[in-house]
C-alpha cells in the first residue's frame, strides 16, 4: 500500500500511524510539498512487515502525541523501517520515544536540511534482535532529543553524524 500527502494536504489519525503492517506486507508513504500528517498515537515503520517513509520539500509528520506514544522504525524480528528525513522545511516531530532497531532492522536518515525533533529517549538498536542505524549528514540537518541517546542499548547501534548534520541531547550512553 502507499500514501502520498503533498501540496498542503493533510490527514489527522486519532490512532496509530502503521506503515508495513503485517508480515510480509510492504508500504510506502511520502509526504512533501508542504503536507502534513498528525499521528496521535505511535507510528511504526515496518511494524510486522516492510515500511518506509519520506518526509521531504517541507513536509511535516507529527507524531506519538500521547504521553504513553513511540516512533517505531523496525519494530518486530525480520522486519524493516526505513525513515528518510530531508530538505530545509521537512520536519518529523515525535513526542514519544523514538526507537531505530527495535527488534527490527531500522534505518533513519537525515539530510540535505531536514530536521527529527524528539521528546523523550532515542534508541538506535534496542533489544537483543534488533539492528539500528542513524545518519545525520549536511548542514542544518538535526536530530534532536530533550531526554537521552541511547546507541546499541542491547542491539547493534549505529550513529553516523559528517558533513556539518547535528545531534543534540542531554546524556549520550553507546
Amino acid at each position: 500500500g502507499s500514501l502520498t500527502i503533498n501540496d498542503g494536504g493533510k490527514v489527522t489519525n486519532t490512532g496509530l500511524g502503521i506503515i508495513g503492517d503485517r508480515a510480509g506486507s510492504s508500504g510506502i508513504a511520502m509526504v512533501s510539498t508542504g503536507g502534513l500528517w498528525d499521528i496521535t498515537q505511535s507510528l511504526f515503520v515496518g511494524r510486522y512487515g516492510t515500511g518506509m517513509l519520506t518526509i521531504s520539500e517541507g513536509g511535516v509528520v507529527n507524531s506519538a502525541t500521547m504521553n504513553t506514544a513511540t516512533g517505531e522504525i523496525g519494530m518486530d524480528t525480520g522486519t524493516t523501517g526505513i525513515v528518510k528525513v530531508s530538505d530545509v522545511g521537512s520536519q518529523w516531530n515525535n513526542y514519544g520515544d523514538l526507537v531505530v532497531g527495535s527488534s527490527g532492522n531500522g534505518r533513519l536518515t537525515i539530510s540535505e536540511g531536514g530536521v527529527v525533533n524528539n521528546a523523550k529517549d532515542i534508541y538506535i538498536g534496542r533489544y537483543a534482535a534488533g539492528s539500528g542505524l542513524v545518519e545525520v549528514s549536511d548542514s542544518g540537518s538535526q536530530l534532536n532529543s530533550t531526554k537521552n541517546l541511547y546507541v546499541g542499548n542491547s542491539a547493534n547501534g549505529e550513529l553516523n553524524i559528517d558533513h556539518g548534520g547535528v545531534v543534540s541531547n542531554i546524556r549520550a550512553y553507546i
